[in-house]
């Protein structure tokens, strides 16, 4: 049986985004057997990097390419005020920003130096957005879209192998 903990990337590391405070938070999340810490198995990163950041690295043009065809489709997005050129800038601009803060290994703690381009992107690109018009919900789907295209990769890099999953 497994039970599910909120671990320093032991295990399996996913982009949670939510809406609290920063519209944007990044969880990492483990299913862990109940007996792990009997049969010795570590409960910290060993390497600077996460398994997350060589998926995101590796797949970063198609899960790109994902999230734009997502974004395009989606009702909220508004061409009258923002080009197709425009959002594959800030979509690519945001999804670099991610890939660096990941390198360091920390997708626990936000507020980490490494995180606050991605925190600054998103606060000067909602402060933009709302000027521009666009509402509250359309500015968050923009974030909250990443999620789909990111999760799509981890389960076709994990297969049917899901130990794969648990070393992301």
């Amino acid at each position: 049986m497994y039970k599910y903990h909120k671990v320093v990337l032991t295990y399996s590391a996913i982009a949670e985004l939510s809406s609290s405070t920063m519209p944007f938070r990044v969880v990492a999340c483990a299913a862990v057997k109940e007996n792990d810490k009997k049969i010795g198995r570590p409960t910290t990163m060993d390497k600077p990097t996460s398994r997350l950041n060589d998926i995101l690295e590796k797949n970063e043009q198609e899960i790109l390419l994902d999230w734009m065809r997502e974004q395009i489709a989606s009702s909220t997005y508004r061409k009258d005020l923002l080009t197709e050129t425009e959002l594959r800038k800030q979509s690519a601009e945001l999804m670099g920003l991610m890939i660096n803060a990941s390198r360091s290994g920390n997708l626990t703690d936000i507020t980490r130096p490494e995180w606050k381009p991605v925190l600054d992107f998103i606060a000067a690109t909602s402060k933009t957005r709302a000027a521009q018009g666009f509402s509250p919900t359309e500015t968050a789907t923009f974030i909250f879209s990443l999620k789909q295209p990111i999760f799509t990769r981890l389960r076709k890099e994990a297969g049917s192998n899901a130990s794969v999953l648990g070393s992301v």
